[in-house]
């Protein structure tokens, strides 16, 4: 097991704290139930209720999730890959399959550029995200608190919730429904940490933090992508 010992993370412009964070572990989370016959799927949402959605799209909480291995987040109108870098998407099944890969900061963006080479989901597009965009995934059952400062892509900065609420929240810190066997650990953003130039920001999917990590430590990756026509 590969763990970063996170030593210069800035929560605000007062507050410095460490921590431990493994980039490169996988938490294997399949809540998916399919009914082969009707070809509808029964997911478990995130208060245990059970969910039923045809296979081509629909809504989940903020998101549009299609059966392709995409999902929109209507609040922001981005789209996401619904498996991280690594893993394959079973059209099937409605997951997400296999390990994800691990990339150090300068090899992320590498490793968007071939998504793009090969036309990954039928786009050629792909971004690694943008701190402000990549933060927008968490999700935090019992809630989040304190609130931290981060970049924004009109280049200020804006107040955000800083982690998750409690000890017994749900992990990963996103919605497993959207994102299936996510693990529960660091994917970098694109965005530089502007108080130390060996930093970038990403999210700790354990905690629901964002936070910055030390660009040469191997972490995850997920895409996204404007949602425009193609």
């Amino acid at each position: 097991m590969n763990k970063v010992n996170i030593t210069k993370m800035i929560f605000s412009v007062v507050v410095m704290s460490t921590f431990l964070v493994a980039c490169d572990n996988t938490m294997k989370i399949n809540e998916n139930n399919v009914n082969e016959k009707t070809k509808t799927v029964k997911i478990k949402s995130n208060d245990d209720n059970p969910l039923t959605y045809n296979t081509r799209k629909t809504n989940i909480s903020h998101y549009t999730v299609y059966a392709n291995g995409t999902a929109v987040d209507k609040n922001t109108n981005m789209m996401w890959a619904r498996c991280a870098i690594g893993q394959e998407w079973d059209s099937d099944n409605l997951t997400c399959t296999g390990k994800a890969k691990t990339y150090n900061w300068s090899d992320a963006f590498k490793a968007i550029e071939t998504l793009n080479a090969e036309n990954y989901l039928g786009y050629s597009d792909w971004q690694l995200p943008h701190i402000e965009d990549l933060s927008n995934l968490r999700y935090c059952s019992d809630d989040f608190k304190e609130t931290t400062k981060i970049p924004t892509k009109a280049g200020g900065e804006k107040e955000v919730e800083r982690r998750c609420k409690g000890d017994n929240y749900q992990k990963p810190t996103i919605d497993k429904r959207v994102f299936p066997n996510t693990n529960a650990y660091f994917y970098w953003s694109s965005s530089p940490y502007s108080d130390d130039g060996d930093y970038a920001w990403g999210v700790y999917f354990d905690g629901g933090y964002d936070l910055g990590n030390d660009k040469h430590d191997d972490c995850s990756v997920r895409a996204v992508r404007e949602n425009r026509p193609k």
